[in-house]
């Protein structure tokens, strides 16, 4: 393990006695700073305190996970690094790539640091380098198991030698084969329903590659983890860690390679720790950022060790680019991106190559100024001539904005971090190279709006489609791509839904919207609010067919630039409009079909508890339509509520038109929906209602649930339900499941008498919603 993955095979700061790894001040570091707390009286750090001694100051939880004199684990490694880190563990965040160091400290902290010096003596006490650290404890488990495998025994043989084939194997393609083989075999079906000799597909994910690593390390790496997935199919091995997969612990060693992690454990002594300005620590990035073997490299590092830890400092000259506050331009108009792109290129792709034009030109001005502040704090040696060309020429001071540490994903600068661009904007980093001093000062002037030489131009027309885009279209998807969809939870639309907005904003007139907005002054970043509030909601439709439009644009803005929502946005879009029909659910009325089905899928009933007037028949009318192939029984306490319920089919889904002298109700009816038979519960006493007990239906609805457990047709109702099969549905709808004259819950029985347990039906399992009319009255719905 140290062979492969030991921290000399990475690119790291030392000289002969140290190594030298860095950490970006937290939230926390900082408070203690602010403090007083691991500073002395000249402002010296004594310690960098762990994470455990604030949770004890802080915890609402009471007593930390791990003590003091634990020693370092696999299980404390794995919860500190995990992407939400344990706040009660002895391990402190170091990594050897300043350039991700730099990433968390500018994009998420104060843009402080600090060197730690680890003795190479003393490497592995009490420093562990994360990602070695956490496969040596992986493999010990797994060669610990392995060594309990018998060669005499039958199945422990094929095991042997399925494992002798992975560490055999040349490419991580073998391994994955290897693998799924060796879960290829006889399924027991009347278990698990399904055929015989299913391969199950390996998962990929564990064997992906990282860019950390190069090819022999990758594949030292998978070959573990082969190992480790083919012994998970013997009963007998237990999890890494009890209460994590191992595939998410394995995620944790991407996750501690993706940073160049190390773990400090326990406080960092005061002795070893150099503070390092925000600058020179741009300095060790640049010089970390070298791809090519150029003569000494190792020198210069430790020539910038010396100048840090001989405390010295320089100042930045007031003129110096790296004192520039410009900021990207984010208030490119519609109209300005329409017409730049000549409405060739979407305006969030034109939006994202601007963007990027901007930080790259700034990195870039930044890398050459810090190269000649860098070639002056050496004394202008000419043996690092040629490295401060490299990186004049090639380097980027880290802007979080335009970086990415994902692997393979954009244009790598170092080990573990890459420049944030997409396929058609890579060619953008050695374009801004061939550019001036002068020329990236003018782009970092106008925000990036500035084609230069072109550069714009020609990543456009890579990334233009062959044909112009409709203007409607453009400024739909502009509409979309200027809004913050995170905002308001919504990750990324899938292609149909982003589809579906498009077509509705083109449906709702944007272009017209848009320029009416703009007259009225509305700054760009909040048009998408004021449109889609505008097209979506009934009261200010009307708004923009008034001469005074302006006028009654800012007189509304209040409600207008209030923040959208995702019920807005899915009524907007007719999400919740029932197909076939003209019924359009409210958000909760969905929700409630939702949960209905849900139960449906194991099943056979499900009770729906809401207020008169809170659209009970249309939960129904709903389900009825998503049962509407089936055999169906609709039961009510009286004729009155069976008649409101055909009137409801005859207006929602059958459509009023045609329906005036022609036909009766009933014919009306059983032209949408011909397998139904309407009855009251009084109905089953007669000598019809035999017949309608004995049949077998596929979905049956219990209008006024409450209402079924009357003594003079309760007996009706279980003959009824006791005669159907297991595949029937049954919908129960009631304002009050509880009765008066008995206090009898009958969403409660009704589930007990269709198959569920009495514990299921504690947990209430079969309410798919409950509201009552208080809480109605509050959310403004009855």
């Amino acid at each position: 393990m140290e062979e492969l993955f030991g921290i000399e095979n990475f690119n790291i700061i030392q000289d002969e006695e140290n190594y030298y790894f860095f950490r970006a001040l937290n939230m926390s570091d900082n408070r203690d700073v602010e403090e007083g707390i691991t500073l002395d009286e000249d402002g010296k750090f004594v310690r960098i305190r762990t994470d455990r001694e604030r949770y004890i100051e802080n915890s609402e939880n009471g007593t930390p996970k791990y003590n003091a004199e634990d020693e370092i684990s696999l299980e404390q490694v794995h919860d500190h690094i995990k992407t939400h880190y344990r706040k009660d563990t002895n391990c402190i965040s170091l990594s050897s790539d300043s350039n991700v160091i730099i990433d968390y400290g500018r994009g998420n902290y104060k843009d402080r640091y600090v060197m730690v010096k680890i003795p190479k003596k003393e490497m592995g006490d009490n420093v562990k380098f994360a990602g070695e650290y956490m496969l040596e404890e992986i493999e010990k488990k797994v060669n610990e198991y392995i060594s309990s495998l018998s060669p005499n025994n039958e199945r422990d043989s094929l095991i042997l030698q399925e494992l002798d084939k992975i560490e055999k194997s040349q490419s991580t393609e073998e391994i994955k084969e290897i693998v799924k083989k060796t879960y290829t075999g006889e399924i027991d079906i009347s278990k698990s329903g399904l055929k015989q000799g299913i391969q199950y597909r390996a998962p990929v994910s564990r064997f992906s590659k990282y860019q950390t690593l190069n090819e022999e390390q990758n594949l030292a790496k998978n070959k573990l983890v082969g190992k480790l997935t083919l012994l998970e199919r013997k009963d007998e091995f237990s999890r890494l860690l009890p209460y994590a997969s191992n595939s998410k612990i394995l995620e944790t060693v991407g996750n501690a390679f993706s940073s160049m992690e190390l773990i400090h454990y326990g406080d960092i002594p005061g002795e070893v720790i150099q503070e390092v300005p925000s600058k020179v620590m741009d300095m060790f990035s640049l010089i970390q950022q070298i791809k090519e073997d150029i003569p000494n490299v190792y020198e210069l590092k430790r020539e910038l060790v010396k100048y840090v830890n001989s405390g010295m400092r320089f100042s930045i000259p007031e003129n110096s680019i790296l004192n520039r506050e410009d900021k990207v331009k984010d208030n490119i108009t519609i109209e300005e991106m329409y017409n730049l792109t000549a409405g060739r290129v979407a305006y969030g792709n034109a939006s994202s190559i601007i963007k990027n034009v901007f930080y790259l030109a700034k990195s870039q001005a930044s890398a050459r100024e810090l190269a000649n502040m860098l070639n002056q704090i050496t004394g202008n040696n000419p043996q690092y001539a040629e490295i401060i060309d490299y990186i004049s020429k090639n380097g980027y001071e880290i802007e979080p904005d335009v970086i990415s540490r994902q692997t393979g994903k954009g244009y790598q600068i170092s080990e573990a971090v890459n420049l944030d661009l997409k396929k058609n904007e890579r060619n953008l980093v050695e374009e801004i190279k061939q550019l001036s001093n002068e020329e990236l000062l003018e782009i970092m002037q106008r925000g990036g709006f500035l084609d230069t030489r072109g550069i714009i131009t020609k990543i456009f027309i890579e990334a233009q489609e062959d044909e112009k885009i409709n203007i409607e279209d453009y400024y739909a998807e502009a509409i979309i791509d200027l809004y913050d969809w995170k905002r308001i939870g919504i990750e990324e639309f899938t292609i149909e839904q982003r589809k579906d907005l498009i077509q509705k904003l083109k449906e709702s007139d944007c272009v017209s919207i848009y320029k009416k907005l703009k007259e009225a002054e509305i700054p760009e970043k909040d048009i998408p609010k004021y449109l889609i509030n505008l097209a979506s909601k009934e009261q200010l439709k009307n708004i923009l067919s008034e001469e005074n439009y302006v006028e009654l644009i800012k007189q509304n803005e209040q409600e207008l630039n209030q923040e959208l929502s995702i019920p807005q946005i899915e009524t907007y879009l007719d999400y919740y409009a029932v197909n076939g029909t003209e019924l359009v659910l409210r958000d909760y009325q969905r929700n409630a079909v939702v949960k209905t089905d849900d139960i449906f899928e194991n099943k056979k009933f499900a009770s729906v508890v809401l207020p008169t007037g809170g659209g009970k028949s249309f939960v129904a009318l709903t389900e009825l339509m998503e049962h509407k192939d089936d055999k169906m029984l609709y039961l009510a306490p009286s004729n009155e509520i069976l008649e409101q319920m055909k009137d409801y089919v005859i207006e929602y889904v059958h459509g009023l038109q045609g329906t005036l002298g022609k036909k009766s109700k009933e014919e009306i009816i059983a032209e949408v929906f011909p397998n139904i038979t309407f009855e009251t519960y009084p109905g089953l006493l007669a000598k019809k209602g035999k017949d309608v007990i004995n049949q077998e239906y596929g979905f049956i609805v219990l209008d006024e649930l409450h209402r079924t457990g009357a003594s003079e047709w309760e007996d009706r109702l279980d003959n009824l339900l006791e005669n159907q099969q297991e595949n029937v549905r049954v919908l129960g709808i009631t304002a009050t499941p509880t009765r008066d004259a008995d206090d009898r819950n009958m969403a409660n029985e009704t589930a007990l008498k269709l198959s569920y347990t009495p514990e299921e039906v504690q947990k209430r399992e079969h309410i798919a919603m409950d509201m009552d009319l208080v809480e109605a009255i509050k959310l403004g719905l009855v």
